[in-house]
């Protein structure tokens, strides 16, 4: 008996002092479930951060990839708009004033057909030059000698089919030609008083504008900056252009093509 309870106070006594060791393990034990579960949540949080950095990434890649298209395209539209030049990309007829163009080193004057106090018939004079001329491109500048000469008799509609003719046979002969028309820049009106005619420069143009829009061919519409006649951009004779007044004529050119 005296066996028993002296193991039983053994065994409490053990019992006792292992109690804080046990107490400890289970902490312990706790503490690290803890660490472990706060380090499981560290890893799935660094995995998120770590793909949304991908994603931001990747997002970033394609708004630089669409930049780099928009600055291509950008260039594209450049590089077309500075290839369509009048002065570089075409060839030329006309009167006087078109003539100037090459004496002012604007155009070359192998692609200058131009000729000084001509009308649009003198075309008929440059349909071989204008077949194996490599340009497709052709600008026309007339009219103030047409109305001098009375070209039409005064009459728009009967000047617009002068015009429409001779357009036809240069694309009979270049039939792959761009027409490029200027419409017919005025006179001062000081000098329209010395040639009545001249008044019906602005029907003219009316006509010859829509002639351009039936035929789909470009018409470069000069009033502007020529304001009808009224413009400080002529010589004292009222109709020979200033030196300074072709980068005018020039600007509204290449603005219009």
């Amino acid at each position: 008996m005296k066996g028993l309870k002296k193991c039983i106070l053994i065994l409490a006594t053990i019992g006792i002092c292992s109690y804080p060791f046990v107490i400890h393990h289970q902490v312990r034990m706790q503490k690290e479930s803890r660490i472990e579960s706060n380090s499981k949540k560290g890893m799935l949080l660094s995995n998120k951060v770590d793909e949304e950095q991908k994603e931001i990434k990747a997002y970033r890649n394609e708004e630089k990839n669409a930049d780099s298209e928009i600055k291509k395209a950008d260039n594209k539209i450049s590089i077309e708009t500075v290839a369509i030049d009048p002065m570089q990309d075409g060839i030329w007829l006309g009167d006087s004033r078109a003539v100037k163009l090459s004496a002012y080193n604007y155009i070359g004057e192998s692609k200058n057909l131009a000729v000084n106090d001509s009308t649009i018939l003198d075309v008929d004079n440059q349909l071989d030059k204008i077949k194996n001329e490599e340009k497709n491109r052709v600008y026309i500048e007339y009219g103030v000698q047409d109305v001098i000469h009375s070209l039409g008799n005064g009459n728009a509609k009967k000047y617009r089919k002068i015009v429409e003719k001779q357009i036809h046979k240069i694309l009979s002969v270049k039939p792959n030609a761009e027409i490029y028309l200027n419409s017919i820049i005025p006179v001062n009106p000081s000098y329209a008083e010395k040639y009545p005619f001249t008044h019906w420069i602005s029907h003219y143009n009316r006509e010859l504008k829509k002639m351009c829009e039936e035929n789909q061919w470009h018409y470069l519409d000069n009033d502007g900056w020529t304001e009808k006649g009224f413009a400080d951009i002529y010589e004292d004779d009222g109709v020979t252009l200033k030196n300074e007044t072709y980068s005018l004529w020039i600007q509204s050119m290449k603005n219009g093509v």
